[in-house]
This record gives structure tokens, C-alpha cells and sequence, in this order.
């Protein structure tokens, strides 16, 4: 369990207050392993348009769907805080999707240079 709390740090440190509610989180207290897969999920679908980490804007504040991208320029740095993320995450539970996770944010610094 103590390697669940930490992926599900690092991720919420990664991506901040843009996922903390909407569509896909579930809102109630429950299985701390059920929110850190559900995050997990979405930062995909939400934050890696290019294999880097961008912030969504939403059609609207309850809506699961990407209007545009905004944040730019700090997107190598989030990148690199979710690498770290994900390399942490693997090394804790072993996990496949966080070794394709490392994998697609190490491509997309590669792109950026």
C-alpha cells in the first residue's frame, strides 16, 4: 500500500489542481488505489496531447472534453515531474503502464530538444 500512496503523490504533484474534479475522479472517499488508476487514466486523455504534459481547458467545468491547450512554456518541467512519476511508480509496483508512461514522456523530451 505504501507504494500506491506514493504514485498517487507524485501524480497529483505532477498534474496539480486540474484533475482534482470532473468527470472520471470518483469524488467520494474510497480505495485509495481506485482514485490513483483513475488519474492515471485520464493524464492520457487530458495532459499528453504530444507525448508532454500540457493543461487542458475543458468545453466546461463539468465536461470531459478538451476544448483547447494552455501552459505552454512549462511544459518541460511537468513532463520531467511526471517522468519521475512514472520511473517511481515502476520501480515501486512494477508496473507495465508505468514503464509506457516513462516511455511516451521520454519521447516527448526528446522531441522537445
Amino acid at each position: 500500500m505504501r507504494g500506491l500512496a506514493l504514485r498517487s503523490v507524485l501524480v497529483l504533484a505532477v498534474l496539480g489542481s486540474s484533475l482534482a474534479a470532473g468527470p472520471g475522479i470518483p469524488a467520494e472517499a474510497g480505495d485509495l488505489a481506485d482514485k490513483a488508476a483513475a488519474y492515471d487514466a485520464l493524464v492520457p486523455l487530458r495532459h499528453l496531447p504530444h507525448d508532454t504534459i500540457f493543461d487542458p481547458v475543458m468545453t466546461s467545468p463539468t465536461s470531459d472534453v478538451v476544448d483547447h491547450y494552455t501552459d505552454f512554456g512549462d511544459s518541460a518541467i511537468w513532463t520531467g515531474h511526471y517522468l519521475a512519476a512514472e520511473a517511481f511508480r515502476f520501480a515501486a509496483t512494477g508496473d507495465p503502464d508505468a514503464l509506457a508512461g516513462a516511455d511516451m514522456a521520454l519521447s516527448g523530451i526528446e522531441r522537445l530538444f
